[in-house]
């Protein structure tokens, strides 16, 4: 049944990102099939796909099945597909992976410049080897915390669930630079994007400017956070109108804007 559903997961992405003949799009849904059982004989080494999102056409670089979950979350699912009521000019993308959210909003802002933030080493790495040829996105290899500097960082099994806070699942603590989220907002950022697995909640708390930037679109992990969805709500301005969309018992995507 588990391979039923991957493969059915696996068919949309093909469908979402590889809008070509059925037998392409079958062969790509293949080919993402043997993704995880690749790595388990050779190990973590980014493969190459082939990707089509908007105007874009691009080699993509992904290592595992959680590398292709990013994928389903943000070009099937879209997560951060929000209707925002102006054209963003510059975007912060705050826990960026491998460059699958940056990649979706370069697809539908194709002249905003896009930053995009990564504590983890090696997402950071194949972050640039997926963006270094987009000349409007810059990659930070840092956190975004509640406070600057060097900050502890725990890697864990699943590159999509490293984070600041510590959790099931680590197995390295290394240490990290950090920005505060008053850095990025001291500059022009009218969007900002956020999925760093816990540590929301802090580093808005800790924010002084909220106000400055236009929207904000990301995961709130309340299982995390060990707050309630009424308080991770009061760290923003009443000016802010709110969406939320469920995306399992304890998480959600919620959507802030002026």
């Amino acid at each position: 049944m588990k391979l039923v559903q991957k493969a059915q997961e696996y068919w949309q992405v093909a469908c979402v990102l590889s809008p070509r003949p059925f037998a392409a799009r079958l062969w790509f849904a293949l080919f993402l099939l043997l993704i995880p059982l690749r790595k388990k004989i050779f190990g973590r080494k980014p493969v190459p796909i082939r990707l089509q999102t908007g105007r874009i056409t691009t080699t993509f670089f992904v290592r595992d099945a959680a590398d292709i979950a990013t994928l389903k979350e943000i070009f099937v699912d879209r997560e951060y597909a929000v209707a925002l009521s102006f054209v963003p000019k510059n975007i912060a993308d705050i826990g960026g992976h491998i460059g699958s959210a940056t990649l979706f909003f370069l697809s539908r802002y194709p002249d905003a410049h896009i930053t995009a933030y990564e504590p983890d080493p090696d997402n950071f790495d194949l972050l640039v080897k997926n963006l270094h040829h987009f000349p409007n996105v810059s990659c930070v290899h840092a956190a975004v915390s509640s406070v600057s500097g060097e900050v502890p960082f725990f890697k864990n099994s699943s590159s999509i669930s490293s984070s600041l806070v510590e959790r099931e699942g680590v197995h390295d603590k290394i240490s990290v630079t950090a920005v505060s989220l008053d850095d990025i907002l001291a500059g022009d950022t009218d969007l900002i994007k956020f999925d760093i697995e816990g540590a929301e909640y802090a580093f808005f708390a800790a924010t002084t400017g909220v106000e400055r930037c236009k929207a904000f679109v990301g995961e709130v992990h309340y299982d995390l956070i060990k707050k309630t969805n009424e308080e991770f709500l009061s760290l923003f301005p009443r000016v802010f109108a709110y969406e939320e969309r469920t995306v399992s018992p304890c998480r959600s995507i919620v959507y802030l804007h002026q």
